[in-house]
């Protein structure tokens, strides 16, 4: 799949059945924090190469990124019959820095790949339980 197929699978909505029921969301980060965000990126100890002064900039430009864009997550699922599942997420994504971060591709890799693997009955299509399972 290619990195810009994946963004158009990005709405929410089940993906074409033939790849099966499996979709991406994007959804808002509310357990972000600024400083995780920042890491290092504007720290002058860490970048000495750069003045202090553009490090200050980039990092208002980025906080004012922030405020702007908001701060996302990726969630990719599929559907297993009966309800949506979790496959693999990632968060901390300012704007739309996701589309061509390679995590796009990667969550959408796991998700088809648990959609693969899950097991559906065929009359019913309900998920089918497996032996580990059962209590």
């Amino acid at each position: 799949m290619e990195k810009h197929e994946v963004a158009e699978y990005s709405s929410g909505e089940p993906i074409d059945p033939k790849r099966g029921d499996v979709r991406l969301r994007i959804v808002p980060d509310e357990m972000c924090a600024l400083e995780d965000l920042e890491g290092d990126c504007f720290n002058p100890k860490a970048n000495p190469d750069t003045p202090a002064s553009k490090l200050e900039r980039d990092r208002e430009e980025f906080i004012a990124k922030v405020d702007r864009e908001g701060v996302s997550g990726i969630i990719g699922e599929y559907f297993d019959g009966e309800q949506w599942q979790h496959a693999d997420s990632c968060f901390g994504f300012v704007g739309d820095d996701w589309k061509s971060s390679g995590y796009d591709t990667d969550i959408m890799r796991v998700t088809l790949n648990e959609a693969k693997d899950a097991r559906v009955c065929r009359c019913c299509g309900r998920p089918l339980v497996k032996k580990a399972e059962v209590r």
